[in-house]
């Protein structure tokens, strides 16, 4: 198993989304009775501003090119194996899983963060 540095989880990531999004209509002042006709996409256009989830995916990504390039303690906390079993249950997804997630959605499973 890798390192054990969790993933956040779906719910606590839609909290954000949601807190990302009230913010965002604050800003654009749209009324409470004007959301059902405007899009977040739109106000986020507006702003010049990318969307939640692609500003996390590219944190996580320059986060994973810095551990990479990194030759000490960090990257190797990065590349340990935990002993022992695990619990039962599904396993949590690592920070690991999802950055090998990330990169084959993005296609980016060739690209070496070292270049």
């Amino acid at each position: 198993m890798d390192s054990e540095c969790l993933n956040e989880r779906a719910s606590d990531l839609l909290h954000l989304q949601q807190n990302d999004r009230a913010m965002v209509r604050q800003i654009c002042r749209v009324k409470p009775e004007d959301m059902a006709s405007v899009r977040s996409s739109e106000l986020l256009a507006r702003l010049g501003i990318d969307d939640f989830d692609t500003i996390l995916w590219e944190k996580r990504l320059r986060w994973f090119g810095h551990v990479a390039r990194s030759g000490g303690a960090i990257n190797n906390v990065f590349n340990m194996k935990k002993e022992g079993g695990r619990q039962p249950g599904r396993p949590k997804m690592t920070w690991k899983a999802q950055l090998e997630k990330d990169q084959r959605e993005w296609g980016l499973r060739d690209v070496n963060p070292l270049d």
